[in-house]
């Protein structure tokens, strides 16, 4: 957690240093859902996913940035259809990111964009009455690359609505079965924001 904790702060101290001319800056909520077939997808639901970005430099009609998600959600581990020891399980995804934005006159409203970064997972289990001492690790973590591809569209000059899909691979280097089923997790988040 406090990895995840230090990248945030990082990103947040990046975005501080941002310019604030031309509406460079932004902040937005989404609401994220699991999608594919893999664990994440059957066990967690999505509350809730932060965004906070800056475009830092333009070329041409792309604009290059960095951002940083971060989502919270919950579940039942249990609903894979093997019983396990825990009877909840919360999820916080910390997802920093370079992004590439399409700013053309072509498209006066709408965005596209891709981003390439990592994703940091940490977890925290509630173990069922009775299983406190049998070893079980309630708070793993596990990381990966996370690709995304994004639209959104401006309502207003400052406002706008935005759908954007993740894909994050997990690494090998943690101890869980070793399966694309465990390591793929994939998001569609649905929001709005504000550019300040």
């Amino acid at each position: 957690m406090r990895k995840i904790l230090s990248i945030f702060i990082f990103s947040l101290a990046l975005m501080s240093n941002a310019q604030l001319d031309n509406k460079r800056v932004y902040v937005g909520v989404n609401y994220p859902l699991a999608v594919g077939d893999n664990a994440f997808e059957v066990v967690q639901g999505g509350i809730i996913d932060l965004e906070a970005g800056f475009d830092f430099v333009a070329l041409g009609p792309v604009k290059l940035g960095f951002s940083t998600n971060v989502m919270f959600s919950e579940g039942d581990p249990n609903d894979l259809g093997e019983p396990t020891p825990f009877k909840k399980s919360k999820s916080t995804l910390v997802q920093p990111r370079f992004n590439a934005t399409l700013d053309s006159k072509a498209l006066p409203k709408l965005r596209p964009s891709v981003g390439l970064g990592y994703t940091f997972q940490s977890l925290s289990n509630d173990l069922k009455l009775g299983r406190e001492d049998m070893g079980y690790d309630e708070k793993p973590s596990f990381d990966g690359l996370n690709v995304n591809l994004g639209l959104r569209y401006d309502v207003i000059s400052i406002i706008y609505i935005k759908a954007q899909y993740d894909y994050i691979r997990l690494s090998k280097k943690q101890g869980y079965v070793d399966s694309d089923f465990f390591r793929n997790i994939g998001l569609l988040k649905f929001g709005i924001g504000v550019r300040i």
